[in-house]
């Protein structure tokens, strides 16, 4: 009995040494909101588990009183976090991500701005830029464009169903949004004033959109001190295996699949056209299946001059009966394969879907995440008639 209780102190005195040792930085939040009462939560924007980085909330929900609220908890390195606010059982309001520090800390959360104001060394940096004012007219036109695109989907249904005149002007405007939102973060990255919330702000996107040139840019401007941090390590090796599917990569032609007809497991032959589009779908991806429809449809035209498509299945196990009714439904002309529980696209860090990758005659990619459309007008100018 005396042996098992030495035992049990040793083991709570090591764990407590450990959590002592890793969480060295307590930190403090004083917020206020504006609204007299509810719910408010502190969530990390990225687990944890997936950094490796010691993070502890003590109460991650607390009461707003008066409009106030606040938290307590300890970091081992400044981490990115959002605030969700609850009035009953619903999510009212949800904030862009930020990063606390160690030590006490304001915040300020207006309902009506998806921007939590911090008040910390980090966020200040970032807040007194000119990019921060870029960034906000943005988020404006951004929100005009998803209540135009939401009330086209109650007009007509859902957004595929609305005529392509009416899409096409929703695809510019995002790909307006898109390079505008680019080209902020090249010029906030060129300033190098906040590098912890850049290199946040690169961790956090790329989890959710996976790579872009702009985050191997900001990275290598980073100093070595940057770098050399844990997060800075991490940040490296994410967009490391990340680029295994960039522009200008040859696509990884090692990994297995399930062809779809043969049912035998295979490796893609990517170097048998002169152009080859590698596109990534799953059967309850409504924009996935439409735009396989529009491929099909001209599909035959393309291949005679030398254009080969292949299409990948990211389903799991338990959608597999539905996946054959589409395939049976459709008869695509094509190769199809199937990435059976996602084993491939989460090794080569694919992380939305639709997704496709143009390559070369040589498997070089040379193009991302075309609609159909893109990828005709390219096919049209670049293979002879």
């Amino acid at each position: 009995m005396v042996i098992k209780r030495i035992l049990f102190i040793t083991i709570v005195f090591r764990i407590s040494v450990f959590f002592d040792c890793v969480a060295q930085e307590s930190f403090t939040i004083e917020g206020e909101i504006n609204s007299n009462y509810g719910k408010i939560s502190l969530i990390p924007a990225i687990s944890p588990d997936s950094t490796e980085l010691f993070v502890h909330i003590a109460n991650p929900t607390v009461e707003v009183v008066d409009g106030r609220f606040e938290f307590e908890g300890k970091l081992e390195f400044p981490y990115p976090f959002i605030i969700n606010f609850h009035d009953g059982n619903d999510v009212k309001y949800s904030s862009e991500f930020f990063v606390l520090k160690k030590g006490t800390q304001q915040i300020i959360i207006d309902r009506n701005s998806p921007i939590a104001l911090v008040k910390n060394d980090i966020m200040n940096q970032y807040f007194s830029s000119n990019y921060f004012d870029d960034y906000k007219t943005l988020n404006k036109h951004k929100d005009w464009l998803r209540t135009f695109s939401d009330s086209i989907s109650h007009q007509y249904g859902t957004l595929e169903c609305a005529p392509d005149s009416l899409r096409n002007v929703i695809k510019l405007i995002e790909d307006n949004h898109s390079d505008r939102e680019q080209s902020i973060v090249y010029g906030f990255c060129d300033l190098r004033t906040s590098e912890l919330y850049s290199l946040w702000y690169i961790f956090v996107n790329l989890s959710r959109t996976g790579i872009k040139p702009v985050y191997d840019y900001c990275f290598k401007k980073f100093s070595p001190e940057t770098k050399a941090t844990s997060a800075g390590k991490l940040l490296e090796n994410k967009l490391n295996a990340a680029n295994i599917v960039g522009i200008g990569k040859t696509f990884p032609s090692d990994f297995y699949y399930e062809n779809l007809k043969s049912r035998k497991r295979e490796q893609l032959s990517v170097q048998s056209g002169k152009y080859t589009l590698v596109d990534f779908w799953y059967t309850r991806c409504g924009i996935c299946i439409q735009q396989l429809k529009e491929h099909n449809e001209v599909y035959p035209k393309y291949k005679k001059k030398g254009f080969q498509l292949i299409s990948i299945a990211g389903d799991w196990t338990f959608d597999l009966e539905e996946l054959d009714k589409i395939i049976k439904k459709y008869n695509f002309s094509w190769s199809e394969y199937l990435d059976e529980n996602r084993v491939v696209t989460t090794a080569i860090n694919l992380v939305a879907y639709p997704a496709n990758f143009l390559l070369d005659e040589k498997g070089v990619i040379i193009k991302k995440d075309l609609t159909p459309a893109e990828v005709f007008n390219f096919l049209d100018e670049n293979l002879s008639k």
